[in-house]
């Protein structure tokens, strides 16, 4: 799934596997969510795929967890 609005840090467009889909949706915005703390969901979105050596998002400090 290639989205149009977000780019890797490197600058290319992302496309995006349903599994980093997942990642992102559970990371960022459910576990937040359920465990009522917020902060940046691309941000937290990164670490995971730093432990997964998947290339990292650029951060956009507006999309926040909830």
């Amino acid at each position: 799934m290639k989205s149009d609005d977000t780019a890797y840090a490197l600058d290319f467009p992302v496309i995006m596997s349903p599994e980093e889909i997942l990642i992102h949706e559970l990371i960022g915005h459910a576990i937040p969510i359920l465990e009522k703390w917020n902060g940046n969901a691309i941000k937290l979105e990164n670490l995971v795929r730093e432990e997964l050596m998947l290339f990292k998002r650029k951060e956009d400090p507006e999309h926040v967890c909830y």
